[in-house]
């Protein structure tokens, strides 16, 4: 696989990275505390799998999107949901995973639902009208959230 250097980390060459002010974000906001990474998500989770103190916060691409390298930079696939809905059956950290709610999501990660939220996105579909549709986003953890 090639790789590419970008803020003093390797990443695969057919990353885009357009969000990489996150990783400033520590120094932001003045902390420690937490650490921002910008590497493949197996390898992060595979890092912390049996760190009880690690929380683990991960937003994937839509379903409908799995495809999408122009916009995400890099391919991502139904297996790869499978992936994370399985390590955070077996993991000792604690993850969260914010994700479109749909039918196989629901299925996938029935166990760690802990509640939806409305998006409501704008679209212009015609010259007339811009059309409003609303998506549901689904919060899942492995945790219990009191």
């Amino acid at each position: 696989m090639n790789m590419k250097k970008v803020d003093g980390q390797l990443v695969p060459s057919r990353t885009k990275v357009k969000y990489h002010k996150l990783l400033e974000y520590p120094k932001i906001l003045n902390t420690d505390k937490f650490l921002v990474t910008n590497k493949d998500y197996k390898e992060i989770l595979n890092h912390h799998h049996d760190d009880e103190h690690a929380f683990l916060f991960l937003d994937p691409p839509y379903l409908n999107r799995t495809g999408d390298v122009d916009k995400y930079g890099c391919i991502f696939t139904i297996e790869d949901l499978e992936y994370i809905s399985s390590f955070m059956s077996s993991c000792k950290c604690k993850v969260m995973v914010i994700i479109d709610f749909t039918g196989y999501t629901f299925v996938l990660f029935q166990k760690f639902l802990k509640g939806l939220y409305p998006v409501r996105y704008l679209t212009q579909r015609s010259e007339k009208a811009d059309l409003v549709y609303t998506k549901y986003h689904g919060i899942f953890t492995n945790y219990v959230i009191e």
